[in-house]
This record gives C-alpha cells, sequence and structure tokens, in this order.
C-alpha cells in the first residue's frame, strides 16, 4: 500500500454546511446579473449562514471589483490562494451545477433568509443584554443605546426604510441654540452653506445646507438619440453614428460640412421607425426632433407663392388690390416635432400629414479623377462591360468621348445604334476597378457637386427616359449601378424611389427603375432636355406615410455647430435635429474655492459622493477631468495632447487630485436603483472614511421604487424617500428630472414648480428647484439661462452661465472687474466678506440668557 492510499483510506472528506435557501441564492449570485446586484447592493454577505457565508463573501466582492459574475475557476482559485475553504468551495460549485436559477423562487427565499437574519441578531442581543441588577445608571443608558442601534440596522435589513425625526422641546433645545447663535456670531461662515460655485443660486440659497435636497429640471439630451448603427454622411463617405464623436464631422440639412462639438451617452430604449413615401425608412428614439412640415403648412406653402399671389389678386377688385399689395404673409418654415408626436397625427383626413423637407445639395471638395465623369457615365450607362466600346445613337455622345482626347478605334455602324472604341480608356477602366465590374466608385460618389451632377447627366443621357409630363426614368439590370444613381441624385437635393421589376415581362433576371423628377438640367441632349419638365413644385419634401414601433436598442446622439444645429442621417439623407448643471455644480462643491494650481495650504472643500445612473464610469471621469483641466473631452478621449499647456494642465488636475483631502467618490451604479440602494452606497462611503457631505443622484428619473399606480405619482415617492435619506444622515442632495412640456404657448406657463418633474408632487419634496429655460435653437445660444424655484414661494428670479461644450463645463458669469454676481440695490449680500465681531456671551449673561 503506497503512502497516498494510506493518506486517502485515513482522509475524512469535510461536511459542507449549506442550507437550500442560501443554495438558490448563491445560484442567483453567480448566474444572473440583475439578481446579484440586488444582493450585493441591497443586502451583502451579511444574510448567509454556514459554509455559504464565506462563499457569498468571495462571490460578492469579486462582482464589486470587476462588475461581472465569478465563474467556477475564480472561485476555487481565490479559495486555493487563500489556502483556506478550497474543499468547501469546489463542493459548493458542484452542488451549484445541478441547480437551475428560478427567479420567481427569489423573492421568495430572499423574505426568508431576511427574516432569519433578524431572528439570529436579535438572538445575539438578548445574550448580550447582562443579567447584572448592579448596573450603573450610566451603564444601563449605554447598553439601551447599542441596543436601539443595533435594532435599527436590523430593521433597515428587513425593511429597508428609515425615518428622519427629532423630538425635543424648546426648553430642552435652548442651551443647544444658544451656543451656536454665539459661535456664528463669531464667525459668519458658520452660517452659510455649501456653496454651488453659482452665484445667483448660492444668492438665493446662502448656500445648501444640510437636509436640502435641490432638483434641476432640464430637457433631456438622452432622448434626442438614433441607434448606433445608424449611417451618417460624412465629406469621406457613410460612417456608422457610434463611431461618430465629438470633433469629426458631418453632413447639415445645408448641404456644408459641420462640425460635432458634443455627442450624448449611450442608451437602450425603444423608439419609432418613419416608413417615407420613397420607400426609405429611419429609426429614433420617441423624443427624437425632425423639422417637419404638416398639412396646413404643405397647403400654406402652395399658397403663399408669388404664383399664387398674382392669380388670386386677378380676380379681386382694384380695391382689394390695392389693399392687399404689402400685405403678403410668410410662407411657413415648418416646426419642430418629436417621433412620438408625429407618430400620434401621421395622418390627416387620410392623407399623410408630415412631410421632411429635402437637403439641399451636399457641398464636397473637388476630386481628382482619372475619368471625367460626364464620359465616365457614358459609358456606365452605354458601355460594353468588357471593353472601352460605347453602343449610342447620339452623336453627341460620341463627340464627348472625342473632346476628352480619347482616340476613336473600331467602329461598327448600324441602322439604330453604332458601336464606337476608345483607346486607352480599357486601361482606365480596370485602373478604377469598373471593367467587368460596372459600379460607381466611392470618390465619383462623393466628389463635387459639379462632378457628380456631370456623371449623372452621362448616366441619364446615354441609359434614361423622358416622359411625357417630364419625369425621368432610369432602368437597369445592374443592382449596385441603379443604387449608385440613387445616390447621387438625393446628395444633389433631390428625391427618387427605386423599384424591382422585370425587363418587359422576359425572364431573363430582374431590372430596377429609379424615378425622380429634378429641378436641373438632367442631361446634356437636346431632345431629352426638351421633355423635362424643371419645376417639380411638390418634389421638394419627403412624405412620411407609417411609423411602426420598434424595441430597444442602443442609441446616442450628437449636437452639431450647423447654422440650424441639424445634420443628416441615413443613406438617403433625412434631416434630424440635435443634449452639463449637476456635474459642474458637484465639482464645485467639491473643490469650493481651490482649484488645480493649488499643491498645498488647501482651503475647505467637501466630500461629494457622486451617482451616475446612465454614464458609464469612465466617461464621467473624463468629463469631470476635461472640466477641471480646460481641455476638450475628445481630446483626453483620443489621447492626443500636442499642446504643451494642456499637458501641463493634465498634469496640475491629476497633482491636485493626488494631493487634495477631499474625495470624489465616483458611483458608477445601473438603472433602476432604489433609495435604499443609494443609502447602502453611502454607508460604505462612510466606512471608507469619507463622510460625504453632498450627495448626487443623476438622475431621478432613471430611480425605481416598489410604489404601485402612474408613473408620476412613483417618482414623486421616490423624491419623497431621497429626501428623507437627506435629513436622516444630515446630508445635501442633488438629483435631477426631466422637464415636462408647456401647458401653452404663454410664456408665463415656461417656467414654475408644474414643469419640474412630471408634477409638481416631485418639487414638493425639494428645498429648491432649478429649472433650466429651453429656447429656441437652444444649442446655438453661447450662455445658458436657469430660474431659481423655491418650493412654497415660486419663482425667485433668473440667472445666466456661459457654456463650453467642448471641455463639458457651464462656467459662472463676471463682470467686467472679475466679481460674481451681487444683487442690485442690496448692501446685505452675503457675498460681502464680514469680519468676526466681538464675543456676546458675556453680554447675553448680563441679560438673563
Amino acid at each position: 500500500m503506497s503512502i497516498e492510499d494510506i493518506a486517502n483510506e485515513f482522509y475524512e472528506e469535510k461536511e459542507v454546511r449549506v442550507e437550500e435557501q442560501d443554495l438558490r441564492l448563491l445560484k442567483a449570485l453567480v448566474s444572473d446579473d440583475q439578481a446579484a446586484r440586488e444582493l450585493i447592493n441591497s443586502y451583502d454577505s451579511r444574510l448567509f449562514v454556514g459554509d455559504a457565508k464565506p462563499f457569498a463573501e468571495k462571490a460578492v466582492n469579486y462582482f464589486k471589483n470587476y462588475s461581472q459574475l465569478p465563474t467556477r475557476r475564480v472561485m476555487i482559485d481565490s479559495a486555493r490562494e487563500d489556502n483556506c475553504f478550497f474543499e468547501e468551495c469546489e463542493q459548493i460549485w458542484d452542488r451549484l451545477d445541478n441547480i437551475d436559477f428560478n427567479k420567481s423562487e427569489f423573492s421568495y427565499d430572499l423574505d426568508k433568509i431576511k427574516g432569519r437574519f433578524t431572528k439570529i441578531e436579535i438572538s445575539k442581543l438578548r445574550d448580550n443584554i447582562p443579567d447584572d441588577v448592579d448596573l450603573s445608571q450610566e451603564q444601563i443608558d449605554d447598553i439601551i443605546g447599542k441596543t436601539r442601534y443595533k435594532l435599527d440596522s436590523i430593521e433597515k435589513v428587513r425593511k429597508g426604510k428609515g425615518k428622519a425625526y427629532v423630538q425635543k422641546t424648546l426648553k430642552e433645545y435652548m442651551p443647544e441654540f444658544r451656543e451656536n447663535f454665539i459661535q456664528k456670531s463669531k464667525n459668519p461662515e458658520l452660517g452659510r452653506g455649501i456653496l454651488t460655485g453659482y452665484s445667483y443660486i448660492d444668492y438665493i440659497t446662502n448656500g445648501l445646507n444640510p437636509s436640502d435636497m435641490l432638483i434641476v429640471g432640464g430637457e433631456t439630451g438622452g432622448g434626442k438619440a438614433q441607434p448606433l448603427d445608424t449611417p451618417i454622411p460624412t465629406p469621406d463617405g457613410f460612417k456608422l453614428l457610434k463611431d461618430i464623436h465629438p470633433g469629426d464631422v458631418v453632413l447639415g440639412r445645408n448641404g456644408k460640412v459641420c462640425n460635432v462639438v458634443a455627442e450624448s451617452d449611450i442608451i437602450v430604449a425603444p423608439g419609432w421607425k418613419f416608413i417615407f413615401n420613397d420607400n426609405s425608412e429611419a429609426i429614433s428614439h420617441e423624443n427624437h426632433e425632425w423639422l417637419t412640415f404638416d398639412r396646413g403648412d404643405q397647403q400654406a406653402l402652395y399658397k403663399r407663392t408669388d404664383k399664387f399671389r398674382y392669380k388670386i389678386r386677378e380676380r379681386r377688385s382694384s380695391v382689394h388690390k390695392e389693399y392687399l399689395q404689402g400685405k403678403n404673409i410668410k410662407p411657413p418654415t415648418g416646426r419642430v416635432k418629436e417621433s412620438k408626436e408625429i407618430a400620434a397625427t401621421i395622418k390627416k383626413n387620410g392623407r399623410n400629414n408630415h412631410a421632411i423637407p429635402l437637403t439641399k445639395p451636399l457641398e464636397l471638395e473637388y476630386k481628382d479623377l482619372l475619368i471625367d465623369p460626364y464620359v465616365f457615365g457614358l459609358w456606365l450607362g452605354d458601355g460594353h462591360k468588357h471593353a472601352g466600346k460605347i453602343t449610342t445613337a447620339d452623336q453627341e455622345c460620341f463627340g464627348s468621348f472625342i473632346n476628352a482626347e480619347y482616340k476613336q478605334g473600331y467602329y461598327k455602324p448600324n441602322n439604330k445604334a453604332n458601336t464606337y472604341q476608345f483607346l486607352d480608356l480599357i486601361t482606365q477602366l480596370r485602373k478604377l476597378g469598373v471593367y467587368k465590374n460596372k459600379h460607381i466608385p466611392h470618390d465619383y460618389l462623393w466628389s463635387s457637386k459639379e462632378q457628380r451632377l456631370s456623371l449623372l447627366q452621362g448616366l441619364m443621357d446615354s441609359d434614361s427616359f423622358v416622359g411625357k409630363r417630364g419625369q425621368i426614368e432610369f432602368t437597369n439590370t445592374n443592382k449596385k449601378l441603379a443604387e449608385g444613381v440613387v445616390h447621387l441624385v438625393i446628395s444633389l437635393g433631390e428625391k427618387c424611389t427605386i423599384t424591382e421589376g422585370k425587363l418587359d415581362g422576359r425572364v431573363i433576371g430582374p431590372k430596377w427603375d429609379v424615378r425622380f423628377c429634378p429641378s436641373f438640367p438632367i442631361g446634356r441632349l437636346n431632345r431629352k432636355l426638351e421633355r423635362q419638365n424643371k419645376k417639380p413644385y411638390l418634389n421638394k419634401f419627403r412624405y412620411i406615410k407609417d411609423a411602426v414601433r420598434v424595441d430597444a436598442v442602443p442609441m446616442k446622439c450628437i449636437q452639431v455647430d450647423s447654422e440650424d444645429h441639424m445634420y443628416l442621417t441615413g443613406e438617403n439623407l433625412v434631416p434630424t435635429h440635435n443634449s452639463m448643471l449637476l456635474a459642474n455644480m458637484a465639482k464645485q462643491m467639491w473643490m469650493q474655492t481651490n482649484t488645480i494650481d493649488r499643491r498645498d495650504n488647501f482651503d475647505k472643500g467637501h466630500n461629494v459622493l457622486y451617482f451616475s445612473l446612465e454614464m458609464p464610469y469612465d466617461q464621467c471621469v473624463r468629463r469631470h477631468m476635461a472640466s477641471m483641466s480646460d481641455i476638450p473631452t475628445y481630446t483626453l478621449r483620443d489621447c492626443q495632447i500636442t499642446d504643451p499647456e494642456q499637458l501641463a494642465r493634465l498634469a496640475d488636475c491629476a497633482n491636485f487630485i493626488r494631493k487634495y483631502p477631499y474625495e470624489f467618490d465616483l458611483v458608477d451604479i445601473p438603472r433602476g436603483v432604489s433609495v435604499d440602494q443609494i443609502e447602502d452606497r453611502y454607508l460604505e462611503s462612510v466606512s471608507k472614511g469619507y463622510n460625504p457631505k453632498v450627495v448626487v443622484v443623476d438622475y431621478l428619473g432613471l430611480m425605481e421604487s416598489d410604489d404601485e399606480g402612474d408613473d408620476w405619482l412613483r417618482l414623486g415617492n421616490i423624491a419623497g424617500r431621497l429626501h428623507e435619506f437627506a435629513r436622516v444622515y444630515n446630508i445635501v442632495v442633488l438629483t435631477a428630472v426631466q422637464l415636462n412640456r408647456a401647458k401653452a404657448k404663454d410664456p408665463r406657463e415656461a417656467i414654475g414648480l408644474h414643469r419640474i418633474g412630471r408634477s409638481s408632487n416631485i418639487m414638493h419634496h425639494a428645498t429648491i428647484g432649478i429649472q433650466i429655460l429651453t429656447r429656441e435653437n437652444e444649442d446655438a445660444c453661447a450662455d445658458l439661462e436657469y430660474h431659481v424655484i423655491k418650493n412654497r414661494n415660486g419663482e425667485r428670479g433668473s440667472h445666466n452661465i456661459k457654456k463650453r461644450f467642448q471641455t463639458a463645463t457651464l462656467v459662472d458669469f463676471v463682470d467686467e472687474d472679475g466679481n460674481r454676481y451681487v444683487p442690485k440695490n442690496d448692501d446685505s449680500s452675503i457675498f460681502t466678506q464680514v469680519s468676526a465681531i466681538e464675543d456676546i456671551s458675556d453680554r447675553l449673561e448680563k441679560l438673563g440668557w
């Protein structure tokens, strides 16, 4: 018998003690992301008993560190490195392999072990209470205090709710009030709360004090999003929306190149798919904005033309003619509408109700093309794909090749059409990659307006038909070529349709018909130009004929600096419309008067705990660093800093963070978080020694609760619990909500409690509200206007701050002398420095207090 056999004979396998409910919850902890987050964020591993507890601790630590579920290998390797719990870990995994996670049993098991936790903790309390009756009153009070604290923590785990209350008579409170009064009289700074860094807000509030909750209301930026795989036209061709970032260039509705100055966070949300009358499609978020003309606008466009007015005036009497002179009403310019509004009014009296104006011709750079565009278009239409030949009945087409200095070679006459060969043409066709593969190369599709028009004219002169009403039809059995024609037409500011059919009914494969009615000369052949209708009125719009609800997909939006802040989207170039106060306020409350060039002797700051429910951690940090160091966010993203001054500021920023004694604790937490989970993370930050004075939740609309009922009522309850959280821990809470739509066009309806959140029920729980005013063409404004709204007093005035989109910063305005806001005709401004006064305690005593 070997030594190994002897060891095995006396080896006794350890007994693993894991109850069935614990086992099922452990399965949830390692197999279901949502269940694992609920366990970790709300209850941690304290609920487990026996061998389930160390297993749960390892799983929880791994999830917290890496934000992903632990695997068998990870858990066993961790146990092996610790040289303990190795065998138990293996046995537990073996048992977990035979269990299926059941979501319906999760809540039941969780409630059971919460009840078990409560009983165990209460039993421990009984055991810790001594039976000695000779305890002093001080010892008894100490035991009662500790017991009460322990019971409160048990109740928090069991119910997850806590209430803040103070119960003292005025007589009991007077000594404390007297001491506070004396101390504040010595130092006026003690009466001031935490400054937000925005002068008007700080003037109105005297700084935010513990237990205050401030709610920012603004238009949401995430709701103007489109799917990440949406093709966006750029001067170099189409790029997917996911690959476009600030610093890139795209094309605006005016056809000109514009810069991308900002991008929103990626969200996952349902949306609407619009189907247009040319069979093109576009998907967007329900709050995405489109510039459209409804039926009334379209009729007004027709009636407000000079031609229509002339006809009407000719029918009027001389008195009416004189009266109507100078009374012309300007044509409508359309209105920006959200996707959900368009979908709800898609038809009017059975007809398409919304039309989107076509883009202007794309203004792209001139390209050095190998073959003249018009000549190349003639070959694409009438040329032989395997030779440098064309067959045409039009002598003008032959002359174009001669004018382009091609020498004629082979010639074959015919009664209807002659075949011509041109020397050296085939060599150029091979270089372009179109020999035996007819298509329009990329450089030709994205060349200048004049070059694209010449190419299209060559195609139309060789292979198109002009109808009796002047409409153009291009027919070809080559699908790639037909799609290239569609792109050329749309890029020149016109719309067209493409349909599939059979060539004269013969079964020789499909054909593709491209139909359109342009306002520019379609070719150079006189016989076609004479029949063309160059003034098609209705073709300047693309009509939305249907709207289909689509499932949730990843989306984002971009902001551009074009004149109307619109950019083109999709392969059919459909124009669309284009989303920082909480983050900047949090940064300024953290830093206070300190700047990044300070290396020591810091002034007082405050610890901040920031919850990002929407933006990933790395993006939050990048925006934070960009704002602190005044470096564009996309420069930090691409790590391309060539300016030595920028690099120096970035180093100063990093050194400041390293030496600054106050912490900015950033939590990237998933959507659907509850107030209880916010509280757990706050207590975790306290346990690390940070003791945050400011908690920021970005934003309220992404939080969840177990309350039933309408959405506005649920959000109101969340706001109430969040304010209760602020009162319990005596901290400042900042959060944000989405503004409601104004009830009417009356400017007085634009500002007020009713617009912050889904109802005024949300603002009832806040100490103060900040409403960001969204003006027409807001993206073009260099400033941001905000209004301060007190809960009971209503609006208390407004102020403006500067926008710096590139660095994700909102900066307070200063006057010519560099001073911040000081109210007019008010000598008691809190921004006036007040020196400390004498100690008044002796004087109060003489007065009998």
